[in-house]
C-alpha cells in the first residue's frame, strides 16, 4: 500500500551497505527468525547471526575513526552469511540420511569454526596493535585518519573528488581555459602580454611518517659492513638535511666479542646504538621513556623485516634484543 511504501527504507547500493543502515539490527533478527523456521535454536546468544552482528557493532564502536567502519562491518557480516549458506544448500540438495547416520541439518546457524569469528578476532588484534603504535608514535592515529580522508581508494571513508580540468576556476572561464571572462580566465600583464604560467612552488621535503620498515632503504650492506644513511628535519627551514652515514663493521665486532651474527637484526641494533650511545664518554645515555621510545621507533623503522613481528617485534626482544658487549661497538663504528 501507499502507507507501507512511504515507511519502507530507501534501497541500498550494495550488499555491504545493508549492514550500515538504521534498521540493520532488525535485519539481523529477521535472519535469526528465518533460521529458526529451518530448525536453528531460538534466541541463540552465541551462534545466532544477531549475536554476531552485535559483537561486530561493539567492536567497531571502540575502533579509531581512521578505520572505514562501514566497509569492515559490511565485509564481516557478509562473510558470516557465506558458510551458513553453503551448509543449507548442501542440506537441500542432499537425500535424507540413512538410519542411524548423523543428520545433515545444521544444529546452529553459525559454527565455532566459521571464518567470520577468526576475522573478527584478527581485526580486534589489529586494532590493539594500532593503539600500541600510537603509544610509541604519538599522533599516528591522526596521521592515519588524515591519509584515509585524503585517499580515493575503495577503503577510504571520504574519497577525494575529481577536480575539473583547468584548475577549477569559477564561471565560464573554466579555471583559466574558458572562452569567456569568468573568474580564473587567463590574465595579462599591464603591457598586454600574457602572464607566464609559473607552477606553484613544491612543498619542502619532509621525512615520511616513521613506522616499522619505512626507513629500511637507508641501510645497505657490503659483506658484513653495514652503512646507515641519516638525515634530520631542520626546524628552521623544514627541509631534510643529510648527515654523515654511520658505518659499522658488524662482522669484526661479532668475531671479537663472540656474538652470533645471525641471532640479531643489526639494522635495528646499530640504529639503537647510534640513538642511545654517548661516544664522548663511551657509555650509554640514561634514557627517559620518551627518548627510549624514540630510539625503539627509529630502530624498527630501519628494520627491513618488520613484517615478521615474531622475530622482529616492536620491542627489545627476539632479534631486536641487544647483544652483550654492545658498548664495544664504538670501536667498530665510524662516520663516513
Amino acid at each position: 500500500t501507499e502507507r507501507s511504501k512511504d515507511s519502507a527504507p530507501a534501497p541500498v547500493n550494495s550488499l555491504l551497505d545493508q549492514w550500515t543502515q538504521e534498521r540493520s539490527a532488525e535485519l539481523s533478527v529477521y535472519i535469526d527468525r528465518l533460521a529458526n523456521a529451518f530448525g536453528a535454536p531460538r534466541n541463540d546468544t552465541i551462534f545466532g547471526f544477531s549475536a554476531f552482528f552485535r559483537d561486530v557493532d561493539l567492536f567497531l564502536k571502540r575502533t579509531p575513526n581512521a578505520i572505514n567502519k562501514g566497509y569492515h562491518k559490511g565485509k564481516m557480516c557478509q562473510e558470516a552469511l557465506s558458510k551458513p549458506s553453503e551448509r543449507w544448500r548442501l542440506m537441500l540438495r542432499s537425500p535424507p540420511p540413512q538410519k542411524g547416520a548423523p543428520a545433515i541439518v545444521p544444529r546452529t546457524f553459525l559454527r565455532r569454526t566459521d571464518p567470520c569469528f577468526e576475522q573478527l578476532r584478527s581485526r580486534d588484534q589489529a586494532t590493539e596493535d594500532l593503539m600500541k603504535i600510537d603509544k610509541l608514535i604519538p599522533g599516528a592515529l591522526n596521521a592515519i585518519s588524515n591519509m584515509a580522508s585524503s585517499s580515493d581508494s575503495p577503503g577510504s571513508a571520504n574519497p577525494t573528488p575529481n577536480l575539473p580540468p583547468g584548475g577549477g576556476g569559477v564561471g565560464n572561464g573554466g579555471g583559466g581555459k574558458g572562452k569567456d571572462k569568468g573568474k580564473g580566465a587567463n590574465k595579462r600583464n599591464a603591457d598586454g602580454s600574457p602572464k607566464a604560467n609559473v607552477p606553484p612552488p613544491s612543498p619542502p621535503s619532509k621525512r615520511p611518517m616513521i613506522t616499522p620498515g619505512t626507513l629500511a632503504s637507508s641501510c645497505t650492506w657490503n659483506a658484513q659492513v653495514l652503512t646507515i644513511k641519516r638525515d634530520f628535519n631542520d626546524p628552521k627551514t623544514g627541509q631534510l638535511k643529510t648527515l654523515q652515514p654511520g658505518i659499522f663493521d658488524v662482522g669484526k665486532f661479532c668475531v671479537a666479542n663472540g656474538v652470533a651474527f645471525n641471532d640479531y637484526c643489526w639494522e635495528f641494533v646499530c640504529s639503537y646504538f647510534m640513538s642511545t650511545f654517548d661516544r664522548a664518554n663511551r657509555a650509554f645515555f640514561t634514557l627517559d621513556d620518551r627518548r627510549a621510545a624514540s630510539a625503539l621507533r627509529l630502530g624498527c623503522a630501519r628494520c627491513g623485516n618488520s613484517s615478521d613481528t615474531s622475530n622482529h617485534p616492536e620491542a627489545l626482544s627476539a632479534k631486536h634484543s641487544l647483544p652483550s658487549h654492545l658498548a664495544k661497538m664504538a670501536t667498530y663504528f665510524r662516520q663516513g
